[in-house]
């Protein structure tokens, strides 16, 4: 049995050491305007389209030339071969460990394709018009086989 006197001073206890506690809704802000986009410039947060903020992407830039955009042909994990489009196209050779990047010499102003590595450290590219695949060696690509075709699109 408990005494009422002993259950007074429990229940005054409890209410005297707790605190009172509000629970609030969750707040969304979303902005439609064009301009409430536009002073979204924090550096590390975005203003998605959907009107909710998150964290930013971070980019550094890797390498800057005069073509008309880059694509990866291959990668084997010391280096990376880059083939830039455009007039002219080129072929740039981009090293992880050092993080520097130079243009690979070729004889003519070609669309690069297709890629694959040889083992050696060195690269096979295949090219057009002209349906020539290249070796790639030490930062000179050389005639490799010529397939008499217009485009080499596969190795």
């Amino acid at each position: 049995m408990i005494r009422p006197g002993l259950l007074a001073a429990t229940l005054v206890t409890l209410a005297a050491s707790s605190t009172p506690v509000r629970a609030v809704e969750t707040q969304y802000y979303r902005y439609a305007r064009m301009e409430d986009y536009q002073d979204a410039s924090f550096r590390e947060l975005i203003l998605a389209d959907d009107g909710s903020w998150r964290l930013g992407p971070r980019f550094e830039e890797l390498l800057a030339d005069e073509v008309a955009y880059f694509s990866e042909l291959g990668d084997d994990g010391r280096s990376l071969l880059l083939a830039g489009g455009g007039s002219p196209g080129k072929l740039i050779l981009f090293d992880k460990g050092k993080q520097r990047h130079a243009p690979v010499l070729t004889a003519d102003d070609l669309l690069f394709s297709c890629v694959e590595t040889l083992g050696t450290g060195d690269w096979a590219v295949g090219s057009g018009p002209g349906g020539v695949v290249f070796r790639v060696k030490d930062g000179e690509a050389k005639p490799f086989v010529e397939t008499g075709e217009d485009f080499v699109w596969d190795l």
